[in-house]
């Protein structure tokens, strides 16, 4: 006998390959671990995970492990827009957040396109005033009756 054996432990550990599973074999799992077992099987055959409608108990660490697990940052805005309302976390439904978040974000993006098309419409148009009229920058913004404060935020808009 090995004098270490005393402090080495005997344990039978049983290994589950999950992506390697069906939809119907991790239908057994009746935790949040579901979502998780489905991520593994739908990214492992080439699919897309869609967020379910099933309940999350332990939502932080749900969305925290998949952020990680999808390398989607969208679960890592549906955890700071959780922390940010207050939301009671347990028992949400996962799928409704990251449509809200998705919805949101694309929101964003229209919202910032509109502005820098504005930005870049109106710096063009004071740019061809200047040059065709041969006067300065600052007449032009007097003539078109544009502040230099409006003209600079235009200009930071489109990060120039």
């Amino acid at each position: 006998m090995n004098r270490l054996d005393e402090f080495i432990s005997d344990y039978k550990i049983t290994v589950f390959d999950i992506g390697g599973m069906t939809m119907e074999e991790a239908s057994v799992f009746k935790s949040d671990f579901r979502e998780i077992a489905e991520h593994f099987i739908k990214v492992r055959n080439g699919g897309e995970y869609v967020p379910s409608e099933r309940t999350i108990t332990h939502v932080d660490e749900f969305l925290k492990l998949m952020s990680v697990m999808a390398g989607d940052k969208t679960y890592e805005e549906v955890v700071k827009k959780i922390h940010l309302q207050g939301e009671d976390k347990e028992g949400m439904n996962v799928s409704k957040w990251m449509q809200q978040i998705k919805r949101e974000s694309l929101e964003e993006g229209v919202e910032k396109g509109r502005r820098e098309g504005e930005a870049l419409v109106a710096i063009k148009m004071i740019e061809e005033f200047v040059k065709n009229n041969g006067v300065t920058m600052e007449e032009a913004l007097v003539k078109l009756n544009v502040g230099a404060e409006q003209y600079n935020e235009y200009k930071q808009v489109l990060g120039k």
